[in-house]
């Protein structure tokens, strides 16, 4: 039985309100990390910081725009704990988005 749990695979979680107000920067983060990291991914719990280290890490290569200035994502707020990563929003600390691991169904 302890084999069957080390061995269970996990799936990416994108999560987030998104209304019609939803800025775009925020709508377009989420399709750039969908699309390095898909949802469909499957992954083994020892493999949970790595990849939240990995998206961070792209988070910090993604560039967008607000109000016609550009900006790179490392200027936006981060932690990684818990085997989640938040991201806050510009200017204050509401999260923008999750990223998390579900456990895939067997």
């Amino acid at each position: 039985m302890e084999r069957h749990i080390m061995d269970r695979k996990y799936k990416i979680t994108y999560s987030g309100k998104i209304t019609g107000k939803t800025p775009n920067y925020i709508l377009s983060l989420r399709a750039h990390l969908k699309g390095i990291f898909p949802e469909m991914e499957r992954y083994g719990k020892e493999e949970f910081d790595h990849v939240l280290h990995c998206i961070s890490s792209f988070i910090d290569d993604f560039t967008f725009k607000v109000r016609n200035s550009r900006y790179r994502g490392d200027i936006l707020k981060r932690t990684i704990s818990n085997d989640c990563l938040k991201v806050f929003n510009l200017g204050d600390e509401k999260v923008i988005l999750t990223v998390s691991f579900t456990p895939l169904e067997t």
